[in-house]
């Protein structure tokens, strides 16, 4: 393997241990296993990251951030709240073959969360989620086509938890038969202003 300058070979890293990662979790994951996969040596990794925590939580963060980027971009595609919401259906729909080992990494995160670092980025992953949930449902209310009456935070989590729960379940389930936009359907009923 030609030789990688440091950012290049970090970004490398980081994709490794993604996959790696995603596919055994923290504990069955080695340094050495990430870096045999790299094509590099131990000492190479260890230039680049302290260690296997580090390393982890550095994975975690830059999928936190594609995750959130996602999430954005899918929003910014509609002035409507209600638009962004099913953008953000068709989007994570989409592009699930594309993330899926990003959610699975943070999926499995939740089995370390006794760690004070690893839970810490949990909460940050969720604060992130639902303050852009948050963001959707205020602009909704602004608007006038979502309801003033219920919680903001009970209205973003119901957002949050549509599409982590779907991710979940289709990456681990596949269920041939769900459909993102129907449940986004029946969560915008509940969420639509009463005339």
């Amino acid at each position: 393997m030609s030789r990688l300058k440091g950012p290049e070979r970090r970004e490398q890293l980081l994709t490794v241990a993604t996959k790696l990662f995603a596919d055994r979790g923290y504990e069955a994951t080695t340094t050495a296993s990430i870096a045999e996969a790299a094509g590099i040596t131990e000492p190479v990794l260890y230039r680049h990251f302290d260690n296997k925590k580090d390393l982890y939580l550095a994975v975690l963060r830059n999928s936190s951030e594609l995750l959130a980027q996602r999430w954005r971009d899918a929003a910014n595609q509609a002035e409507q709240a209600p638009e962004q919401v099913r953008h953000l259906a068709t989007t994570i729909y989409g592009s699930l073959p594309e993330i899926s080992n990003h959610q699975r990494v943070i999926y499995l995160s939740v089995t370390c969360n006794s760690d004070p670092d690893i839970a810490a980025f949990l909460h940050e992953h969720v604060d992130r989620l639902i303050n852009q949930a948050m963001a959707i449902v205020k602009l909704g209310q602004q608007q006038g086509v979502f309801r003033q009456d219920m919680d903001l935070y009970a209205m973003s989590w119901a957002i949050v938890n549509i599409y982590t729960g779907f991710s979940f379940t289709r990456l681990h389930v596949n269920p041939a038969h769900m459909d993102l936009r129907v449940v986004v359907e029946v969560v915008l009923t509940g969420l639509y202003a009463r005339n």
